[in-house]
């Protein structure tokens, strides 16, 4: 009995050290995700355009488990060769600390949401909340359910907490033909990634959102069931597992900041949230344009209310090789500022501090906005929360707030 005893425990000892993994993550300098094989991060640039790598573990067999910044698991073996997804992965105590990518505690999601969830999804549990900003719906909380063995479901709240859609990765060959013809239509040069997200509205209408790329232009554009435009964003590129992005600080180059950004009609398309028809751009935009930025094609253009501005008109502009800029025209269609997107992490300790000083207690997106404007002097926006309110602060260069709203 002894000798049986003593067997097991060697075979368990055995068993653990044979399925012991290596975590790899972006700061750990002993493997860092930019290590990882070019056929894993190439899949998932394929395959999640909107994700990045949050971190990575390599098994003593070489297999890879990858979880990206949406708390998605895929599984690549010794040759990155894809093999498992699907599934989603959460850390243990997601009820409290920091869940970074945007994520928060779960038990601070409010009771509008929550009971929506007990009403709708009997038996699901809630296993992730994050904040993001979708084109067509703004800021949103996206809260992340399981059950058992079905897969996981994703659900979307506006910022007044009501349940607005739920959405679900397809493959881009599976979208309708109309609105895969509508893209064609709209964006002819473009490459489609193969992972597109399906939006089931609460009104049960269907939105699709597809990922296109051009040369360094990379679009998320979400369309409607006729094949309509509804709005579209730029967002940043992929890199070595990471989104990246060059800056744009007065001239081309756009941040890769977390979510959607912009958004508006497409040449000539209706209103949508705020898109105007770039055709009905007044003649002192379109010829500051096409003095300032000879070789530039203006691409989507939309009317917006700024706090430091008042009534704008943003407009964004492309040439094939460069990456877009966005203009801000005043209610008289001269030219304010240049706008670009950035990382919260990338703006200055000045303005940090002033956010932790002006705002204790409040939560910072992890996207922020820098103003160039036509004096040269520059303007950073952030974005922040608590208790679900939500603002948008503006400061100037010397860390003075300019307004907020």
């Amino acid at each position: 009995m002894r000798k049986h005893l003593l067997a097991l425990i060697v075979m368990a000892l055995a068993i653990v050290s044979c399925n012991k993994t290596e975590t790899i993550r972006p700061d750990n300098q002993s493997g860092i995700v930019s290590d990882l094989p070019a056929t894993i991060t190439t899949y998932v640039a394929e395959y999640y355009p909107d994700a990045t790598i949050a971190s990575a573990q390599k098994s003593s067999d070489a297999s890879y488990l990858v979880t990206l910044s949406t708390s998605e698991l895929l599984t690549f073996d010794n040759n990155g060769k894809h093999v498992d997804q699907g599934v989603h992965h959460y850390d243990q105590g997601h009820a409290d600390g920091d869940h970074g990518c945007g994520g928060f505690p779960v038990d601070s999601l409010p009771a509008s949401i929550t009971d929506y969830i007990a009403v709708n999804y009997v038996g699901y549990t809630i296993r992730h909340a994050s904040l993001d900003t979708l084109c067509q719906f703004g800021a949103v909380t996206e809260v992340i359910l399981s059950m058992d063995s079905l897969g996981h479901v994703k659900l979307i709240f506006d910022e007044t907490d009501a349940f607005v859609a739920q959405a679900d990765r397809m493959l881009y060959a599976d979208i309708p033909a109309i609105v895969a013809d509508g893209i064609t239509a709209a964006y002819p040069d473009y490459i489609a990634r193969s992972m597109a997200e399906l939006f089931t509205l609460v009104d049960n209408s269907l939105q699709y959102k597809v990922f296109l790329h051009l040369d360094s232009i990379h679009l998320s554009v979400v369309m409607a069931e006729d094949g309509a435009v509804i709005c579209e964003s730029l967002v940043a590129a992929h890199g070595g597992g990471h989104h990246g992005g060059g800056g744009h600080h007065g001239g081309g180059g756009h941040h890769g900041g977390g979510g959607d950004h912009g958004g508006g009609g497409h040449h000539g398309g209706g209103d949508h949230h705020g898109g105007i028809p770039v055709d009905s751009l007044s003649t002192t935009i379109t010829d500051y344009i096409a003095l300032n930025y000879a070789g530039y094609t203006i691409r989507f253009a939309k009317a917006e209310t700024l706090c430091q501005f008042g009534e704008v008109t943003e407009v964004t502009i492309t040439m094939e090789g460069v990456l877009p800029v966005e203009l801000i025209f005043g209610e008289a269609d001269a030219c304010l500022a240049t706008e670009g997107h950035m990382p919260y992490a990338d703006v200055p300790a000045e303005i940090a501090a002033a956010v932790a000083d002006s705002y204790a207690g409040y939560t910072v997106r992890n996207n922020a906005e820098l103003f160039t404007l036509a004096d040269g002097s520059l303007q950073y926006k952030v974005y922040l929360e608590m208790n679900h309110t939500h603002l948008a602060v503006v400061f100037d260069a010397a860390a003075s707030v300019v307004c907020e709203n």
